[in-house]
């Protein structure tokens, strides 16, 4: 029939999710999850609202330095596998990254068609989690300035198409492996 449900608080290990999962986006990742939700069920439909805090996040050994926050308002058709995504904030520390957009579950690889947009916010934070996830700078490379964007990401996760505008200004790189900042 369906169930509303209060607000419900855990935490996760970060280490045990990756086993449940058997995922090899969460198999770099460390750290503790922890959070809060309010789920309701109704003819195989699910809404959650909720906040999930990462601390002392670790990617392939690199410390990413700053607490991951994300506030969701979401639903799930759990038989056609396809979570709607209304409104998600994401911080990466101070920085908010807006996550709007749909989750395909039933193929592999998941499937998505995500709208991410930024306001005017520092990039150090998105470098940061880049070099930990091996994307772009070494660990010890260190990324300042403002950016601002606007991105629609489409398709098989291991193979995104992204579209869109991202801005940056007075940036400034310096790094042991670059040869001036």
């Amino acid at each position: 029939k369906g169930f509303k449900g209060g607000y419900h608080d855990y935490l996760i290990d970060v280490e045990g999710l990756q086993k449940f999962l058997n995922s090899e986006y969460l198999s770099k990742a460390t750290g503790s999850l922890n959070g809060e939700t309010q789920i309701e069920s109704q003819a195989g439909k699910l809404s959650g609202k909720g906040k999930l805090n990462l601390t002392n996040a670790k990617v392939g050994g690199v410390d990413v330095g700053y607490p991951i926050v994300l506030d969701y308002d979401l639903s799930s058709d759990v038989a056609a596998g396809l979570v709607q995504i209304a409104a998600a904030t994401l911080k990466l520390g101070e920085t908010p990254l807006s996550v709007t957009g749909t989750i395909n579950t039933n193929p592999t690889p998941i499937e998505v068609d995500l709208n991410l947009k930024t306001g005017d916010v520092s990039i150090a934070e998105v470098a940061r989690l880049a070099s930990a996830f091996g994307i772009a700078f070494s660990p010890d490379t260190t990324v300042v300035g403002k950016m601002v964007g606007d991105v629609r990401a489409r398709g098989p996760v291991s193979n995104l198409a992204l579209n869109g505008t991202v801005s940056g200004r007075d940036l400034q790189i310096s790094g042991k492996n670059v040869p001036q900042p």
